[in-house]
């Protein structure tokens, strides 16, 4: 076999088999109301939550080009918050924790019109809702599940509370409730009695079950730090573990189709693809956002990044792609006039040779060098990023110019001398804290000489 021949059949057997790991981008879209959390779908129309704000309501028949047809601006708590939306003809129900349930009417979409805000009292905190028929399931943590009837969407009433560990979110589908709760892992709830649900089985997840989305017999469970689980519920009452993928960040939302499984990562997007037999990554996109909430319509992808809305689908044809595994580089301190050096990782994701013609940096304190050999595909290079504070600019964004077919001018933050608080490497500052589960007060002088580690969690 000539080595003319051998090469062409390598890469016939290469392209056919296909190399490209990532996602095409078909929009990116900046909201008003802003913090985005969530993403419910009603159809083609999409309820995305504006954590300071409350709701975008936004059309996307067109994937390409999203349409803002309406806005809500959440009242009556702090910074108006709502996490979460489901909805129920022509009425849409946002939960906000300690700001309640607010239900609204969207039988005009450009104009919603706030009906009630329901709260059952004391401390609850409303999570995520969902909707069958005319009941509405509210996660309430340990507080529960609580079931509102909607035979009256003006005057949601209560009907039960189903105990919980720490339930996140639910979904109901004919008589069955599916809890995702917390470390206590999956919950299986009998609902044919509305008044009085029963529990009929349990599961202990990999994490901590965060979210839930269903398709056929299989049930996909996020859960946080550890990726997905895949549960067989064919028979609801038996749940059967499938698989685990373990992603790279935090999974905290998961969407299905019929062959894909969507999930909100944190740090990317990540799409598996799934078989009775177990999960396996399928694409995936750094988008250089929080990547909060996910949802998925036929195969078009929508993600919630705080900041931005953006919109994706796998394409087969992909033929370049650009990505970092990190788009914010960050330096350590350095003194003016000094200069610092870190890598910066740049890789082809696509099938075929990626090309860099050019990279721009708004500020002259950094520079990168342009690389002059392409990028083989699967392949990934490091370019040296050098900084030289000048006592003004501190960050900047590098966009990269290239022949990536869906993003052609891709950039990554790069930070210098953050001057509003403390950077990679700087001294650990004197502090006295108090111990949460115990007695005293843990102070800096306690920790001299010993590796610690001081972490502080937040919940979305």
């Amino acid at each position: 076999m000539t080595i003319r021949r051998y090469v062409l059949i390598f890469l016939t057997l290469f392209l056919a088999t296909g190399f490209g790991k990532n996602l095409e981008r078909l929009s990116r879209t900046i909201l008003s109301n802003y913090e985005l959390l969530d993403i419910h779908m009603d159809g083609l129309t999409a309820y995305i939550t504006g954590g300071l704000g409350g709701l975008n309501i936004v059309d996307l028949n067109d994937p390409l080009n999203p349409l803002v047809l309406g806005e809500y601006q959440a009242s009556g708590c702090d910074w108006g918050r709502i996490y979460a939306w489901a909805t129920y003809g022509n009425y849409a129900f946002g939960t906000g924790r300690d700001c309640g349930i607010h239900v609204i009417n969207v039988s005009n979409l450009n104009n919603p019109q706030h009906i009630q805000t329901y709260h059952a009292g004391g401390d609850i905190r409303y999570e995520h809702p969902t909707v069958q028929g005319s009941s509405l399931f509210v996660a309430r943590h340990q507080d529960g599940i609580e079931i509102l009837s909607l035979d009256d969407p003006t005057n949601i009433t209560p009907v039960t509370v189903i105990p919980t560990f720490n339930a996140w979110a639910s979904l109901a589908e004919d008589s069955i409730l599916f809890v995702a709760d917390g470390t206590a892992g999956l919950n299986i709830i009998n609902i044919g009695n509305a008044t009085q649900p029963t529990r009929r089985a349990s599961l202990t997840t990999t994490g901590s079950a965060r979210d839930l989305d269903k398709s056929g017999d299989f049930l996909f469970i996020a859960v946080g730090a550890a990726g997905v689980d895949m549960i067989d519920v064919g028979d609801p009452y038996n749940p059967i573990f499938i698989d685990n993928y373990n992603t790279t960040g935090f999974a905290s939302r998961v969407a299905v189709n019929e062959s894909l499984v969507a999930v909100s990562d944190w740090d990317d997007v990540e799409v598996l693809s799934y078989s009775a037999t177990g999960l396996e990554l399928m694409a995936y996109k750094n988008t250089g956002g929080r990547v909060m909430a996910i949802a998925m319509h036929d195969d078009i992808i929508y993600s919630a990044e705080w900041i931005k809305f953006q919109t994706f689908r796998i394409n087969e044809n992909l033929t370049v792609d650009i990505d970092f595994p990190a788009r914010k580089l960050e330096f350590p301190r350095i003194a003016n006039g000094s200069q610092g050096i870190v890598n910066l990782i740049v890789e082809n994701t696509g099938a075929e040779y990626l090309t860099i013609d050019d990279i721009q940096i708004q500020s002259s304190t950094f520079t990168i060098p342009i690389p002059t050999d392409p990028i083989a595909p699967g392949d990934s290079i490091a370019l040296p990023v050098t900084y030289i504070p000048n006592g003004s600019t501190w960050n900047s964004n590098a966009i990269f110019y290239s022949n990536a077919t869906d993003e052609p001018a891709a950039s990554t933050l790069l930070i210098g001398n953050y001057p509003y608080g403390p950077m990679p490497r700087d001294p650990a500052p004197s502090f006295d804290l108090a111990v949460v589960n115990g007695t005293g007060n843990l102070s800096w002088d306690d920790l001299l000489g010993n590796p610690a580690v001081i972490a502080f969690f937040t919940g979305w």
